[in-house]
């Protein structure tokens, strides 16, 4: 894929093992790149239960819908669950793989995943996440109109929020207005959830990833640009979830 000068391809998710007590206590790496999902997005999320001692951790194959899911314990990491759900993140007119950029994450109560990915997708993707068994389930999407005139505007960031009950996504864009939108989830009426959709910040320069602060705000990188934009308070409806650009909060 490509994003303006930068050059991306699907490639495989991998992981390595560090040992804490080698090298001093510094630790050194005792096992480097064992393949996870041999073709996979860029997409990467993680969620852990309440006493730190398990983790889920969750990819997305490039080429298919489903979603690869591990546990994390002191043994090691289970058999995958896969989950084939939601859109085929595949190479749809980019001719570059761009439709495997973008960020997935869990929301931090572990109940619910949600997805962006780029141009020519350009598709949003909300879904149940079941703690118990690591399955992925319940789609809600909503596809974002592509421009082939405009082809570097696409969906890029997202993050929920701290009590889960909003879902944020960045739209990216080098030729027009990039915004951030936001949906709410206190509904349970997928329809409802889509209509909910309100734009809370608009600028001229691209908008990039969204992560949440500890200190409850929510902070938005934009491209060329060394300052964040924050929310903060990404818990509220609307204009009252309160965007500042360009802070360092």
């Amino acid at each position: 894929a490509q994003l303006g000068s930068w050059t991306f391809t699907s490639a495989a998710m991998c992981y390595s093992i560090v040992d804490m007590t080698l090298n001093g206590g510094n630790g050194d790496l005792t096992s480097v790149n064992n393949v996870l999902i041999d073709s996979a997005t860029e997409k990467i999320a993680g969620i852990g239960n309440c006493n730190g001692s398990e983790y889920w951790i969750a990819g997305h194959q490039w080429g298919t819908n489903n979603f690869y899911v591990y546990k994390l314990t002191a043994a090691g990491l289970s058999a995958p669950v896969i989950s084939s759900v939601g859109a085929v993140h595949q190479d749809i007119g980019s001719g570059q793989k761009s439709e495997s950029i973008g960020y997935m994450k869990f929301s931090s109560d572990g109940k619910k995943l949600g997805l962006v990915t780029y141009v020519n997708l350009n598709v949003m993707e909300l879904f149940d996440f079941n703690s118990l068994t690591g399955t992925v389930s319940n789609p809600i999407t909503e596809v974002y109109p592509f421009d082939p005139n405009n082809n570097l505007d696409g969906l890029y960031g997202c993050s929920f929020s701290p009590d889960n009950s909003k879902f944020y996504v960045s739209f990216f864009s080098q030729v027009s207005n990039s915004q951030v939108f936001q949906y709410d989830l206190t509904s349970p009426n997928p329809a409802a959830i889509l209509a909910s959709k309100t734009p809370v910040a608009t600028a001229l320069t691209p908008f990039g990833a969204i992560q949440n602060g500890p200190n409850g705000k929510m902070y938005i990188s934009s491209f060329g640009v060394t300052t964040l934009d924050v929310i903060n308070n990404p818990n509220l409806s609307g204009a009252a979830c309160s965007y500042t650009a360009a802070t360092q909060n």
